[in-house]
């Protein structure tokens, strides 16, 4: 239900949560599930991020286009990508610096079916196609699912209006949290329309982004100096992700096993390329997953004649810039048209007659929303990479206006050479294995000298927003424990991927989504529990 900022200290919650992104909404549904009351506060309108967030270095979005405030969050930004982590990402590895979870996979694995459902990705099932890749040192089991309705608080709010055990506290934010003389959080200040509060907490959970999550928390640190581990803030990471290079097959059946694809349920579904966790360990990689896109029907590196005489037709008419939407992956890898290029596609040739054949049998029964096949079997080949954990990498604190005011915050987000690296030598492996096994070959946009700058240019996150209060075995190297709890704070949590230890290839949302049900099921044993220690004693 909706609730009034007048009426919060009267009301009969348990779990107090800050933030109503995808993670605070699946926390709050999952403790409802299991009969527990929930405040879910969300700063909405009156939310002033912009105004205490400063990035120093160009590798950082700017906070309009990485942060949302409002029901439903970062959801209204996010794409609809659902992916899950692999083993390997949970274990240390002497290669990737800081690494290891203090958790296995299959201890956020298992939630991953109910998390897709809760993101609107509708009945997966198992997944049988046809692989004609062969086994081994490169594969395609990597999955990323989509979801259906990815914008969240179109399916979510009415569910939470008409709730008995969420009450939702609109255009509210919290300024600080205040520690009781046992150092459990006691009261919650928060700020809103109606001016300020203090709510009293039994627990409490931080989602709230992985910004604001920091930024909480290094109030909380300002406030009561060192209780708090000094890995906070620090740690952070995203992913890599960008092209340098064409990738080219010889077998439409590898295309195929490689494009979208929808199971009989309609959840839309896609295969990706990985290196397998031996290649991985031997080589001393960092994940890296990569995919095809479209590449656009102006840029004639597509290979196409059929591409290249659609795009020819369409530009020497005039309707090319009323058709064209500028979105197709290589739009801009070339802002010039190179017409002497796509005249080359079109050099008579068996291959170019069956390219414009196939183009027109698409166009004829083509379904808009699906990328054009390119006959010629080329494709931008869309990398997206792990960075590995780097202490220099930080969110710091600024100086405070007052105690219970919003305290700004530095972004300083790094990316390592070494990260960079592993990407370049990703690729030059892939090569390798598909020349090797006669399935294709890479194209590189750039000269070889000229390919790490390449990827330091398209270096670009801060969507992500990973390991900024990281989990781990001790506060020496964490600000959580394996159950999200803060070191040295009894009843106060964190959600979100800000705690993963590592990022692998993952985009976050699912995993971090999973994370927060586990934390869900926790919260609720441990209020039973309680209970029922304190039914014995009476």
């Amino acid at each position: 239900m909706i609730t009034r900022a007048q009426d919060v200290t009267s009301l009969p919650f348990q779990v107090c949560i800050v933030g109503a992104g995808p993670v605070g909404l699946a926390t709050a549904f999952r403790l409802e599930k299991q009969g527990i009351g929930v405040l879910l506060v969300e700063a909405g309108q009156h939310d002033n991020g912009g105004r205490v967030v400063n990035a120093t270095n160009h590798h950082h979005a700017p906070r309009a286009s990485s942060m949302a405030s409002g029901l439903g969050g970062t959801s209204s930004l996010w794409g609809g990508r659902c992916v899950g982590f692999d083993d390997i990402d949970f274990i240390e590895r002497p290669h990737v610096p800081n690494s290891g979870w203090p958790i296995p996979h299959h201890a956020v694995g298992r939630y991953y079916d109910d998390a897709l459902d809760f993101l609107n990705v509708e009945g997966p099932g198992p997944v049988v196609t046809s692989n004609p890749l062969p086994l081994g040192e490169v594969h395609a089991d990597s999955m990323e699912w989509w979801s259906s309705k990815p914008e969240l608080a179109n399916i979510y709010r009415e569910k939470i209006e008409g709730s008995q055990l969420i009450h939702f506290l609109p255009d509210t934010s919290a300024t600080s949290i205040e520690l009781d003389a046992s150092g459990a959080a006691s009261h919650l200040h928060l700020e809103g329309l109606q001016g300020r509060l203090r709510v009293p907490v039994t627990k409490l959970v931080l989602a709230a982004g992985g910004v604001g999550n920091a930024r909480l928390l290094q109030q909380l640190n300002r406030a009561y100096p060192g209780r708090l581990s000094r890995t906070l803030g620090a740690y952070y990471q995203g992913h890599l992700t960008g092209y340098i290079a064409m990738i080219e097959f010889h077998d439409d059946a590898v295309v195929d096993a490689l494009s979208f694809k929808k199971t009989p349920k309609g959840s839309v579904f896609r295969r990706r390329l990985q290196l397998s966790e031996y290649v991985q360990h031997r080589l001393g990689l960092l994940n890296c997953v990569f995919w095809l896109d479209t590449v656009s029907i102006s840029n004639a590196l597509h290979h196409s004649a059929g591409f290249s005489a659609l795009f020819l037709i369409l530009q020497l008419t005039g309707l090319y810039r009323f058709l064209a939407n500028g979105k197709a992956a290589g739009s801009f890898l070339r802002r010039d048209v190179r017409y002497r290029d796509h005249l080359r596609n079109l050099v008579p040739s068996l291959r170019a007659l069956n390219d414009l054949r196939d183009t027109v049998r698409q166009l004829r029964r083509r379904n808009r929303k699906a990328p054009l096949v390119n006959p010629a079997r080329r494709y931008l080949l869309r990398y997206h990479a792990e960075q590995a954990p780097d202490p220099a990498s930080a969110v710091t604190p600024s100086p405070s206006k007052g105690e219970h005011h919003r305290a700004a915050v530095t972004i300083d987000y790094r990316v390592r050479e070494e990260d960079l690296e592993s990407i370049e030598r990703s690729h030059v492996f892939l090569d390798q294995w598909l020349r090797k096994n006669e399935l294709g070959r890479l194209d590189y946009l750039h000269a070889e000298e000229e390919r790490r700058q390449a990827l330091r240019d398209q270096a670009y996150d801060g969507f992500h927003q990973i390991g900024l209060t990281r989990m781990a075995a001790s506060p020496e190297n964490g600000v959580v424990d394996s159950d999200c709890k803060v070191y040295n704070a009894d009843n106060l949590y964190v959600a979100g991927s800000c705690v993963f230890s590592t990022g692998g290839h993952a985009n976050p949302t699912m995993p971090a989504v999973a994370l927060a049900m586990r934390l869900a099921d926790h919260l609720a044993e441990s209020i039973r529990t309680v209970h029922s220690i304190e039914w014995a004693k009476s």
